[in-house]
């Protein structure tokens, strides 16, 4: 077998690798998701999902770094992707904000609970290109660390940079950035996770749409009766839901 034919079937063995690897982790976190709401349709079950849906990317995503060996530029104190928009699950959101709320002393969280409002003021007013140009703070952040890095939603978790230049121009020109340089797989990997939970929510009969985590960390906060209203099947309100941008 010639040089270019192994490279090819190396090539082939590593894409066939990958895309297991994304399989189980997508088709694991539906069924995860789908027993955890059958069971029982509670807060406790939101927050479940929502770790479950961090620990099942975290596994993907440490056997991908094993064959991948990513060099990332993320460390701490870096925080330009913190002001992207992010896409998250019902159990996501409700998982961080659960978290800051039994982790938090109770004036930490009452000012967690006003960058939120602020935020969220802030985001109200702004169409969905207007938000991803306008570089809002994720209110979870605090000086430049996330409060909730352990529940934070895979979107965060999956997001990486091999290069920090590239993101600091995206933030200084949110209206132009560059192409972030990252690996394909630990992206698609958090892709496999949340759809998978997104679906798993759908087969319990729940309204599986993403929503915009500032604006559904709000509301979970500022209305008492919003997670009775998401459980009970009542579809997440259109300004709660994230949108797109248009090209």
């Amino acid at each position: 077998m010639g040089k270019h034919s192994r490279a090819k079937k190396a090539r082939k063995e590593l894409s066939d690798w990958v895309k297991d690897v994304l399989t189980r982790a997508h088709d694991g976190q539906r069924k995860m998701a789908r027993e955890t709401f059958e069971a029982a349709q509670t807060l406790e079950a939101c927050v479940e999902t929502g770790l479950n849906a961090g620990g099942l990317y975290d596994m993907a995503r440490q056997t991908l770094d094993e064959v991948f060996q990513p060099k990332l530029a993320c460390k701490k104190g870096c925080s330009y992707c913190c002001h992207i928009p992010v896409a998250a699950s019902m159990p996501e959101v409700i998982n961080a904000v659960k978290f800051a709320e039994a982790t938090f002393p109770p004036k930490r969280f009452e000012a967690l609970k006003e960058r939120l409002r602020k935020a969220d003021e802030v985001v109200a007013g702004l169409d969905p290109r207007e938000r991803a140009l306008r570089n809002v703070a994720c209110p979870f952040l605090e000086n430049d660390q996330c409060s909730v890095y352990q529940a934070r939603p895979v979107a965060c978790r999956a997001w990486h940079s091999l290069d920090v230049a590239p993101c600091q121009e995206g933030f200084q020109h949110p209206d132009a950035p560059p192409e972030t340089p990252t690996v394909g797989p630990i992206l698609f990997a958090g892709d496999a996770v949340r759809e998978g939970l997104r679906l798993g929510l759908v087969d319990a009969f729940v309204d599986g749409t993403r929503v915009d985590l500032i604006r559904g960390a709000h509301w979970i906060v500022s209305d008492d009766f919003a997670l009775d209203k998401w459980l009970a099947g009542v579809s997440i309100p259109d300004e709660v839901a994230f949108k797109t941008p248009e090209p």
